[in-house]
């Protein structure tokens, strides 16, 4: 099945967690109540786009540069799949410096970010969505784009994610994933933008002359 996955999306799956949540609480941005699910099932998700992928311009930010240079300027992403048992729902999100991932105990607490010192400016609310319902179960169609981080903006608000682990082993599995994955994402972001900044400077510099 990952196999698949793998093919139709171009993302696999890091981990796969099953029965090792014991609950997972939402709490909406609107303040409308919280929500509570059990027999939760989670997995991480990170994205591997294939060689030849079609990456525009736009994706890009630059112009004028081959297909494979243009490639290597695009951020990967990584994501959360949380799969709600018998709702036939699950809960997405991608993982950002917007979100930061606190312990407490045997829970992991996704909440936004607060920027220190920062000319960025502080989030408000963790950005997620929800695929799905007891009458229509969440998934993707074949003849339909994948979810993407430029869907990021339609995703709902949420002031938190909690996520009640049964024990602290698969805790720290967990948390140990999602921290390698986020310093592999900044790790990416600061080698594209010095590749950016390389290739700019390759456009300004002015012609040898014999």
């Amino acid at each position: 099945m990952f196999d698949f996955q793998r093919v139709l999306t171009s993302e696999d799956v890091y981990q796969d967690l099953v029965k090792r949540v014991a609950s997972v609480k939402l709490k909406p941005g609107s303040g409308n109540g919280t929500h509570y699910y059990h027999t939760a099932r989670l997995q991480l998700w990170h994205e591997k786009p294939p060689a030849d992928a079609l990456v525009t311009d736009a994706d890009s930010g630059m112009t004028g540069v081959s297909q494979a240079t243009r490639a290597k300027l695009v951020l990967s992403c990584s994501r959360l799949m949380i799969y709600f048992g018998g709702s036939g729902c699950f809960l997405t999100c991608f993982l950002t410096d917007d979100i930061t991932l606190k312990r407490d105990g045997h829970k992991l607490m996704l909440v936004p970010t607060k920027y220190k010192g920062s000319l960025m400016k502080s989030p408000k609310t963790v950005k997620a969505v929800i695929r799905g319902n007891e009458n229509s179960k969440g998934g993707f169609r074949l003849d339909k784009e994948r979810i993407s981080p430029d869907d990021e903006y339609s995703f709902e608000d949420f002031t938190y994610i909690h996520i009640n682990f049964k024990d602290t082993e698969y805790l720290n599995k967990f948390q140990k994933l999602w921290n390698e994955m986020m310093a592999t994402r900044r790790a990416e972001r600061k080698r594209i933008c010095s590749l950016k900044d390389q290739l700019q400077a390759a456009t300004r510099a002015p012609l040898a002359v014999s």
